[in-house]
């Protein structure tokens, strides 16, 4: 985990689980609910689920994110945000959805908590201390995916960039993350030309450093400062939610 805003929020969860989800779950019925789960590893690239397709399992990643991207029939996929261990994958499960309204692919290497979709639905029914934690979740992902919106349409590239760069390093173990000029062209919605446009600058500001297939943070806080104000409501959005559960 970095040194970031989320630091705060990891020390909440026992070091056993690292899903912030379960950790706030009484003891006994976080147990059995593991029980139920598997741990497995993802690796970057795996599409985990497919817009407006059933899910087949639900995860709560530990270490690691996944992406989310919303699907248009005549556009690229756009990325609207990213699921780490303060959150979980199938959510919508919970109000009887059954098909996902959004692709889910793993952005970097991942190690979470797997359950069957239809032992989810078991377990909401057992343990009901499960659902009321997850409707607190569901409310603050509401309210992330309101803010991306907000996002995209008025904040410059480089701004989301750094924006993004952020999110991910919040979820990441070291400076160092796996993401190429391609990838994050598709998260932002814009040509690779944008992205590597938007990358020069902040490495000329030696905010960062990247070489293929990397990018090393150098300087956080200046990446901060380059960042729009979405990321700061995001973490305020996310800490709200964990003072609610």
């Amino acid at each position: 985990m970095s040194q970031g805003h989320f630091m705060t929020i990891q020390t909440i969860s026992a070091l056993a689980i690292d899903n912030q989800l379960i950790a706030l779950v009484e003891q006994e019925a976080r147990d059995k609910i593991l029980s139920i789960c598997t741990s497995v590893e993802l690796t970057p690239g795996t599409v985990l689920a497919d817009a407006n397709e059933p899910y087949h399992y639900v995860y709560f990643p530990v270490s690691g994110f996944i992406s989310l991207f919303a699907v248009a029939a005549d556009n690229p996929p756009l990325g609207i945000g990213l699921v780490g261990n303060e959150g979980m994958l199938g959510v919508t499960l919970l109000v009887g959805e059954k098909k996902s309204p959004l692709q889910a692919i793993v952005q970097s290497p991942c190690t979470a908590w797997r359950m069957p979709s239809e032992k989810f639905h078991l377990a909401l029914q057992l343990w009901p201390a499960l659902a009321v934690v997850l409707k607190h979740y569901i409310y603050s992902v509401i309210q992330q995916f309101s803010q991306e919106a907000v996002c995209v349409n008025f904040h410059g590239i480089e701004a989301r960039l750094a924006r993004w760069l952020l999110m991910s390093h919040d979820r990441t173990e070291g400076n160092t993350l796996d993401l190429t000029h391609v990838f994050l062209a598709r998260i932002l919605g814009v040509r690779r030309s944008g992205v590597s446009i938007a990358a020069h600058k902040l490495s000329d500001k030696a905010l960062i450093a990247y070489t293929r297939g990397k990018i090393e943070i150098l300087d956080r806080k200046g990446l901060e400062k380059k960042s729009c104000a979405c990321y700061k409501i995001g973490i305020k959005i996310l800490e709200a939610s964990q003072a609610l559960r």
